[in-house]
């Protein structure tokens, strides 16, 4: 690590010469480098103009009492249009702020010939104002005397010349420390240099400072050996700036790098445990299958299934938080029958469930990460030894306006554990904060993460949440809005959340369905499920292995209603077959049937790039079978019947329902 900074530390490697002002060979990365700070050389000028601007407005004002003439305050007028040509463009023009560092060291160099001629003008309006007002009687008195009056003229002439060059001289210190501040580059170096030379050069010309070239000579070295300590600050400092953004570069590079690289080692295992997940679970299924499934003798199988099918939706859920705590997440609703998703969530768990019969327009993915954790919580969190846990779906209102809709509530309850703390307000605000609460019977690994998902969730679904304990029972109730779905509604489906729902009575007998799949599991599995759509002998499955490739193409275009491919099909070579490509060369063809991938991953990204190979309809290897006879059966009627697809689930101006505010008075309606 030590000789990865030396190496990027070294500036020869990076950057060109000195008098370039140190720029990046790389034109990108000085393009990077410059916006980087471009917002503080832009706030540098804007405040030495303010500065500049008050100083030139405020100095004259205050010489009002010694009635120093027009021409003093007419001597002002170069300073303020320098400043204000200067500010002006920067704060209105924008995209003048480009070029700020330019714009800085002209400012300074115009600035320092300004300061020249003031020095100048006010030398001969001071000398001038001191004979006719401070020294009237000195000068009436030795009027005769031509001795005298040339010592005067001297004296003066040098006193008031040298204090208007010190004083601008000091005032033309705040053009070298605008310089210091931007940094070394082309433009600052020669200003830096120039500046000196241009405020002596235009004193010299001065007919009125021809005497004074000895103090001329000896301030304008001084200022000359100032900007050479400046333009070594200036270097010291671009160097320094300048390898801490090479450092900063790289190490964001290689974070971005870590971060792809986690995301892609984190689809790998999550393709990689929904497949194999998938695999037991199919292969638990069809052992069962074949045996007297109602056998107590396998209920332990049974509950393995569905300890599966939870793991398989923790993989997609997981998917969802992280989008969710990115900000990513796009609300997707579909159609869903409120009992099938609750016998879904307590599936092999012991658990009281009262719902209606209702279908309603929500969001599957959300809900399930919310409703996972709240069965998951009580189980785990609730009394050890008598839990009684309890799903509820009440309807707590109607409404008939252009849609129906209806007032959810969704409640998950427990008996506590008599060993936690109690819940209280102030206990869910901790959790919710990341204050880990621990107790007797809380383990020290546990950090609540499931409440906050539970939370953050409810929150993008438009929905109130609330966990309570009211004597020995907590209560984790869901409350929201959601759009009633009636079977005849003809805008509504289980897979869509906009589209027409086919009569899937009208799906002929004899349909012949191809899949590929390299999981032996899988296509048993398939062939199996299948067969409850069309007749067993037009299930044609194919997989094994690479030459099975050629035969399901040829029977795909033979005369295949229904084509199902594996995303991934890997064969023990380096040569994975994707199902997109498979998909592409199957409609180059000729194939008119409905192309369906079944895959592990079903992130946006995904499903994006499977409906850019103008595939029909996308399912997750963790879709339960009867889901996807169901979806299978709804896709191929709308592609027959000509209806358009929709593209991967993009929903960012559907509406969203704000829910009622959760309160007391709306449990005590749960429980009445």
């Amino acid at each position: 690590m030590t000789d990865t900074v030396s190496h990027i530390s070294d500036l020869k490697k990076h950057c060109r010469s000195f008098w370039s002002g140190y720029e990046f060979h790389d034109p990108a990365l000085e393009l990077l480098f410059n916006k980087q700070h471009q917002s503080s050389f832009i706030k540098y000028l804007q405040i030495w103009c303010i500065m500049h601007l008050l100083f030139d407005v405020a100095f004259p004002i205050t010489m009002i009492t010694y009635k120093p003439g027009l021409f003093f305050f007419l001597s002002q007028i170069p300073n303020i249009l320098i400043t204000a040509a200067t500010l002006l463009p920067v704060w209105f023009i924008p995209r003048v702020r480009q070029h700020a560092v330019l714009m800085i060291a002209i400012a300074a160099v115009l600035m320092a010939g300004s300061s020249g001629w003031l020095v100048h003008a006010h030398t001969t309006v001071w000398l001038q104002n001191a004979k006719s007002n401070a020294l009237n009687d000195v000068v009436n008195e030795i009027r005769h005397n031509k001795d005298a009056m040339m010592q005067l003229d001297n004296y003066l002439h040098n006193v008031i010349a040298t204090s208007n060059l010190n004083f601008q001289a000091a005032l033309g210190l705040s053009q070298l420390l605008l310089l210091m501040f931007v940094g070394l580059y082309r433009s600052t170096i020669v200003a830096a240099f120039m500046t000196p030379i241009t405020f002596v050069g235009v004193m010299v010309m001065s007919p009125v400072l021809r005497d004074q070239y000895d103090t001329l000579l000896i301030r304008g070295s001084a200022l000359l050996v100032a900007s050479g300590f400046l333009v070594f600050f200036m270097a010291g400092k671009t160097l320094a700036q300048r390898r801490s953004f090479i450092l900063s570069n790289h190490f964001e590079a290689e974070l971005n790098l870590a971060v792809q690289a986690s995301r892609k080692a984190d689809s790998i295992l999550n393709h990689t445990l929904k497949n194999n997940m998938a695999d037991a679970c199919g292969e638990i299924q069809l052992f069962l299958v074949n045996t007297c499934a109602s056998d107590p003798e396998y209920s332990p199988l049974h509950s393995a299934t569905y300890a599966l099918q939870r793991g398989m939706r923790a993989c997609r859920q997981r998917y969802a938080y992280l989008c969710l705590v990115g900000g990513r997440y796009v609300f997707s609703p579909h159609a869903l029958l409120l009992r099938e998703f609750a016998q879904d969530m307590v599936a092999g768990l012991r658990v009281t469930l009262a719902v209606p019969e209702l279908k309603v327009l929500v969001d599957p993915t959300l809900l399930g990460l919310i409703f996972d954790n709240a069965v998951s919580n009580a189980f785990k969190h609730g009394h050890p030894d008598a839990p009684d846990v309890q799903f509820r779906i009440r309807v707590l209102d109607r409404r008939y306006e252009a849609r129906e809709t209806v007032h959810l509530s969704f409640e998950v309850a427990n008996r506590a554990n008599p060993l936690r703390p109690r819940v209280t307000e102030d206990y869910v605000a901790k959790v919710l904060a990341g204050a880990t609460t621990t107790g007797p019977a809380t383990s020290a690994m546990s950090d609540q993460i499931g409440l906050q998902h539970s939370f953050l969730a409810a929150k993008a679904h438009g929905m109130d949440i609330c966990l309570e304990q009211i004597d020995d029972y907590v209560r984790f109730v869901v409350q929201g809005v959601a759009e009633v779905v009636s079977e005849t509604d003809s805008r509504k489906d289980n897979t869509l959340p906009i589209g027409a729902v086919p009569d899937v009575s009208q799906i002929p007998g004899d349909l012949v369905v191809c899949c590929i799949d390299d999981s032996a599991t899988a296509r048993r599995l398939l062939k199996h499920h299948l067969s409850t759509l069309t007749q067993p002998d037009r299930v044609l499955v194919f997989g094994q292995d690479e030459s099975e490739v050629e035969e399901f193409y040829a029977a795909a275009v033979a005369g295949a209603h229904i084509a199902i491919l594996d995303q991934h099909l890997a064969y023990g070579n380096d040569r994975n077959i994707l199902g997109t490509d498979i998909a592409q060369r199957l409609l180059a063809q000729g194939y008119g049937g409905l192309l369906c991938i079944r895959s592990a991953n079903m992130a946006l990204e995904d499903q994006t790039l499977y409906r850019s190979a103008r595939v029909h309809h996308c399912m997750g290897k963790d879709t339960l079978m009867k889901t996807m006879i169901t979806e299978l059966k709804l896709a191929y009627l709308r592609h027959t019947r000509g209806d358009a697809e929709p593209p991967a689930p993009e929903f960012p101006n559907l509406h969203c329902p704000a829910s009622p505010r959760l309160s007391h008075d709306s449990i005590a309606t749960i429980e009445a």
